[in-house]
């Protein structure tokens, strides 16, 4: 009786570990199912404002002109023909600063990084080219689009701010130098303009 009842025990124990692992799996999956549903919304809602404001989002790959290989020099011109056409851009990069400028406005600045470009590949505008260049906007925003992000720009835990979308009328193009991480000068197109639409892409934030 008592051989038997172990067994039983036994039995009974091994089902509530493949329970609890069904139970675990279906979690996950809900919870994985439910960050892509987001995700997929967050694409949405991003490309409609993109061709609601006819933006270029392809604007990396308009630069690299069909070159793939290396690292693809890039020269003002180039840079002028794509974001000085009169129609906004899509730039998707880390939020380096947010200043308070007169008129009850605030001053952004978005800096195009690695992490940044894959991200852009991953909302379909274009794919991640190495260009011997890095790219930064400076935009004048309105405090209605500002101060409801703030919150969720500060709940970012990454140590080089948080990662953001910009619809953006780019009106004039300034280069210049700039030393980055490693110690290495490159240089550095900034886009001076204005913020049409701003989205948070971090994964655990949104707009």
């Amino acid at each position: 009786m008592i051989k038997y009842s172990i067994i039983l025990a036994f039995i009974l124990a091994i089902g509530l570990w493949v329970k609890g692992c069904h139970d675990d799996n279906v979690r996950k999956d809900n919870i994985n199912a439910e960050r892509v549903a987001k995700r997929q919304e967050l694409h949405a809602r991003i490309e409609f404002s993109a061709k609601t404001a006819n933006a270029i989002t392809n604007w990396r790959a308009l630069l690299a002109n069909g070159r793939r290989d290396g690292i693809i020099p890039v020269f003002t011109a180039d840079i002028q023909n794509i974001w000085l056409t009169g129609r906004p851009i899509l730039f998707i990069g880390t939020v380096k600063d947010i200043s308070l400028i007169p008129n009850d406005q605030y001053q952004l600045i978005i800096e195009q990084n690695i992490v940044t470009i894959a991200m852009a590949d991953d909302f379909h505008t274009d794919w991640p080219k190495m260009f011997d260049s890095r790219f930064e906007v400076v935009l004048v925003c309105d405090s209605n689009k500002i101060r409801p992000m703030q919150e969720v720009m500060h709940a970012s835990k990454k140590i080089d701010g948080p990662q953001i979308a910009a619809i953006t009328a780019i009106d004039h193009i300034s280069n210049g130098q700039r030393q980055d991480s490693e110690g290495n000068v490159r240089k550095i197109y900034t886009g001076y303009g204005n913020c049409l639409d701003l989205f948070s892409i971090d994964s655990k934030l949104q707009r």
